[in-house]
């Protein structure tokens, strides 16, 4: 054995959520494709023996996979989150679709106070907005889109809990 990779390389699950991690021990026709795996800190998540991750309580942890063959690791980084301040599956909903003002509006759910990228392509891909605002949960980010015609655009909402891309339509 050579080495080991852990697919994802990081992840961030709710308190009680799982998420299962993928060991790949290199090179693919060894022998010996046993592995261990362990939580640095199982009183924030903890791992079985086949890298399925449990969330425990909010915090920081690596769990770790290591080669029976050779001693040969890898690590992923977890974040686990409170409920209610982030657990679930994330997800960013836009508002209104199609746009016939000037105004849109992105909701992100669960909340979180981490600082959230907005960005927005036109069709083209070229970057026409691209601002960073903090979402309490409270009320949907206010994107102001006057200065952009007609048209399909893609939005990006990046934060440490998610990222995804929504399309969305200028229609006045």
């Amino acid at each position: 054995v050579t080495g080991v990779t852990v697919d994802p390389s990081t992840a961030s699950i709710p308190v009680n959520g799982t998420i299962q991690l993928t060991a790949t021990v290199i090179p693919a026709n060894a022998t010996n494709t046993a592995v261990t795996w362990a939580s640095a800190n199982p009183s924030v998540a903890t791992v079985n023996s086949s890298g399925l991750v449990t969330g425990v309580a909010a915090g920081q942890t690596t769990i770790t996979v290591t080669t029976i063959d050779s001693n040969k690791l890898a690590t992923c980084t977890v974040t686990v989150v409170a409920n209610g301040t982030g657990g679930g599956t994330p997800q960013a909903k836009i508002f209104p679709n199609p746009v016939k003002d000037n105004s849109l509006y992105v909701s992100i759910s669960p909340a979180t106070t981490a600082p959230t990228r907005i960005i927005v392509y036109d069709i083209s891909g070229r970057r026409v907005i691209n601002l960073v605002e903090t979402y309490s949960g409270q009320s949907p980010i206010k994107i102001d889109v006057s200065k952009l015609s007609n048209g399909i655009y893609l939005l990006l909402a990046d934060n440490n809990l998610l990222s995804v891309v929504r399309r969305f339509l200028i229609m006045r």
